[in-house]
């Protein structure tokens, strides 16, 4: 029998819940039409369904869905605050993309049925009072969704209050504080943070995250988002000083945040340029500020970001102001300041450039990735660039180094370098004309230990010496590589002429490579396995560098290497497929199949009267032809070997 007592208790608890389950609301469906006409709307329907995103999100709870129909939404009310943002409550999806008469999220296509958070709360939307944060999330947990939508001209407004110290200025499309949320499909399109604050002799630098700011152990996932024409903010100038560019046209990270990336394209995003200054105030000469890094990304030190899949097409780092000894902007696409490790698995970066240097001023290195300890898996790094230097009266700026990554360390597999460029020197006509960039792929200079393994590296270029001047630098060294301490392995590296070597180094060791000049390079060790020939590329011309039929570095790779299961090269076929490794990021196919001896593509009873000739040969030397029966490659011609063969027969 159930106790008196007990069956109290069961009702208190029950009666608990009850209130509990009431205080919070049970989680529903929220609808938002922007052009829905009912005059009593409480989003319980399309039908009344609510016209400003605000009053939707003013009931929303965690476990809720806020549906949006395509439309312009802005988070003002009519009002024209500026301070007003769309704030996401932590737990709530909001989902665009529907037509305002689906019964399943799934009917929805946000492609098709355009949501837009807009900033720019004037018409044009641009320049005419936009909003300075146009959604914000505030400790929102990692069951938080942003899906679907574009978020747009944002824009900064650089604002001193407490110490200086504002948000109004950065992350002008998403503002993240102590929040984890996973952002989904969504376009964040041509928001800036603001450019430096001028007044008299004072010159603050430009902003951060033109996009989105990350802060206060901030850990978003973003996944399938693009990021398209987004800024940072330029330095203030005075005739006095000017201050620097902001950092992280699309994305800044900071304050122990880490960010991941799945599937996401940078397109044409810029970090701030550093203002041009005129005398300094005690007479010192000219102050000039240095150019912002990270055209799309900037990772703060403490902070970390991982990206898998993703593009970085046509980014550029900030330039640095003329008149003084500033630098520009490292890193056209991805910067992380020291001790940042930053991953790239699976992706593309092309025509991304480090930031122009102004009037006698140096160019900014890595023209794709500055970085730590940067890790590269399977990429495609092609066309980026380092500036040249500024050209200058008597002293020119050097040119950039790294054409593709610059970085204390560099681990990269599987990769392809093609046609990237460090900076040439600046021209002089009076004085000394700038150096030439060293490593027209990749520049390390730690003591780390870099490896390279498996990558193609063609017609990249080290940087001229600038011209004129009564003397000047030296050109650039390392058409593909200037690395310090580090082993290459099983990779090409071949260029059609240039300037100097194709690597040089302190400690720099290749072992089973195909590299041109193999014999030449300051602090190169050239290891086993080197040679020095025409790989015999497809067509380069055309961009297909795989391996022709006949090219010496087919099954030239370590003899060693044993793949590990599932391992494939950088389009995805088996990385060994005629017992020992190819050179390079493509493996080439067999150029026979396994126990078809007379080359017809048919194993049949022929086949099986050779195999016993070529397994006596095996016991001596055996003869090149018989390698089609050595299925465990062995080297040997044995009865392993006859009992696949048997396998295969009469199938072929």
């Amino acid at each position: 029998m159930v106790g008196r007592r007990f069956v109290s208790m069961v009702l208190k608890v029950f009666g608990s819940l009850l209130l509990w389950s009431h205080s919070i609301g049970f989680a529903e469906v929220i609808y938002v039409d922007a052009d829905a006409t009912d005059g009593a709307p409480d989003g319980s329907s399309w039908e009344k369904a609510w016209t400003d995103l605000q009053d939707a999100l003013a009931v929303a709870v965690a476990g809720d869905e806020v549906w949006i129909a395509d439309g312009v939404y802005r988070p003002d009310r009519g009002t024209g605050d500026l301070d007003m943002s769309f704030v996401i409550p932590s737990g709530v999806a909001l989902l665009g993309g529907f037509a305002g008469d689906e019964a399943a999220a799934t009917e929805r296509d946000p492609a098709v049925h355009v949501v837009i958070l807009e900033g720019g709360l004037g018409d044009p939307p641009i320049f005419m009072g936009n909003a300075y944060n146009v959604v914000r999330m505030v400790n929102a947990a990692d069951d938080t969704l942003l899906d679907g939508v574009t978020i747009q001209n944002g824009r900064g407004e650089q604002y001193f209050g407490d110490n200086g110290q504002s948000l109004r200025d950065r992350g002008c499309g998403l503002l993240l504080i102590g929040s984890s949320p996973r952002v989904r499909s969504v376009r964040f399109v041509a928001n800036f943070a603001s450019d430096g604050f001028s007044e008299m002799a004072v010159a603050k630098p430009g902003s951060t995250g033109g996009a989105v700011y990350c802060m206060a152990s901030s850990a978003p996932a973003f996944e399938g988002c693009e990021f398209v024409g987004n800024r940072a903010g330029d330095g203030g100038r005075t005739g006095y000083a000017a201050g620097d560019g902001g950092s992280g046209g699309a994305v800044a990270i900071l304050g122990g945040s880490v960010a991941t990336f799945h599937g996401c394209t940078f397109l044409q995003n810029r970090a701030g340029s550093g203002g041009s200054g005129g005398f300094g105030e005690e007479g010192i000469g000219p102050i000039a500020g240095h150019g912002g890094s990270g055209g799309a990304v900037y990772v703060a030190a403490g902070a970390g970001a991982t990206f898998d899949s993703c593009t970085f097409f046509d980014n550029e780092g900030g330039g640095s102001g003329s008149y003084s000894f500033a630098r520009s902007g490292d890193g056209g696409a991805v910067a992380g300041d020291a001790g940042v490790p930053l991953r790239f698995d699976y992706c593309w970066f092309e025509g991304n450039r480090a930031g122009h240097a102004g009037y006698g001023n140096s160019a900014g290195s890595g023209g794709a990735i500055l970085g730590a300890e940067v890790v590269l898996n399977r990429c495609v790094l092609a066309d980026n660039r380092c500036r040249d230097g500024g050209d200058g009266g008597f002293n020119s700026g050097n040119g950039g180094r790294g054409g593709a990554v610059a970085a204390s360390k560099v681990v990269a597999e599987h990769c392809i370098f093609v046609n990237n460029h460090a900076g040439s020197g600046g021209s002089s006509l009076t004085g000394i004309a700038g150096s030439g960039g060293n490593g027209g792929a990749i520049l390390v200079g730690g003591l780390l230990g870099s490896t390279i393994r498996f990558c193609t590296f063609h017609g990249n270029q080290a940087g001229q010496v600038g011209s004129g001047g009564k003397k000047g630098g030296g050109p650039g060294r390392g058409r593909s590589l200037a690395v310090s301490n580090g082993l290459v392995s099983n990779s090409i590296l071949w260029n059609d002429g240039g300037v100097g070597s194709e690597a040089f180094g302190v400690n720099l060791t290749f072992a089973y490579c195909d590299i041109a000049d193999s014999d030449s390079g300051e602090g190169v060790i050239s290891g086993e396995g080197v040679i020095s020939a025409d790989p015999l590329f497809v067509d380069p011309f055309s961009g297909d560098r795989r391996l022709q039929p006949g090219s010496p570095a087919i099954d030239a790779g370590d003899p060693n290497y044993e793949a590990p299961a599932g391992a494939v090269d950088l389009l995805g076929n088996a990385r060994v497929q005629c017992c020992r490794v190819d050179m390079g990021a493509f493996e080439a196919p067999c150029d026979f199949i396994y126990g078809d001896f007379d080359g017809n593509a048919t194993i049949d009873l022929f086949d099986f009267a050779e195999f016993g000739t070529c397994a006596i040969e095996s016991e001596k030397e055996p003869s090149p032809e018989c390698a089609v029966f050595d299925f465990d490659c062995d080297e040997n011609v044995d009865v392993v070997d006859f009992g696949t063969l048997q396998t295969l027969f009469p199938s072929g």
